[in-house]
C-alpha cells in the first residue's frame, strides 16, 4: 500500500467531499481516505499494483470535477490501517466519519 497526499484547492464543504467520495469508491485499489476540508487536502491509501496516484488525481479532476494536485506519494508503513473521515486542520477533530464498504 501507498499513501497519496492530494491538494484539493477548490473544496470548501462536506458536500464537495461527498462528490469526491462517490468517485473514489468506484475505483479499484483505492483504500481508506482522510479529508481535511479546512486545509483543502486529503490522503488516500491505495494499492499501487491496482492503481496509481496520478490516476486518483485524474479521477478527482475529470470525474468529480474538482481541482486536484498530487503533493506527495509515500509507502504506507501500516498496511491498510488508519481511519477514514473528514478532519478540520485546526484543531484536528473528526467532523464526520465516512464509511466505505
Amino acid at each position: 500500500m501507498k499513501i497519496a497526499k492530494i491538494g484539493l484547492p477548490t473544496i470548501h464543504c462536506e458536500s464537495c467531499v461527498k462528490v469526491i467520495e462517490l468517485t473514489l469508491k468506484a475505483l479499484k485499489g483505492v483504500g481508506k481516505r482522510q479529508y481535511d476540508v479546512a486545509g483543502r487536502s486529503m490522503e488516500a491509501r491505495f494499492d499501487e499494483n491496482a492503481i496509481g496516484a496520478e490516476e486518483i488525481v485524474n479521477a478527482i479532476k475529470n470525474d468529480a470535477g474538482y481541482e486536484a494536485v498530487l503533493e506527495s506519494e509515500e509507502d504506507s508503513d501500516d498496511g491498510e490501517g488508519g481511519s477514514e473521515g473528514i478532519f478540520h486542520s485546526n484543531p484536528p477533530t473528526v467532523l464526520r466519519d465516512i464509511v466505505g464498504s
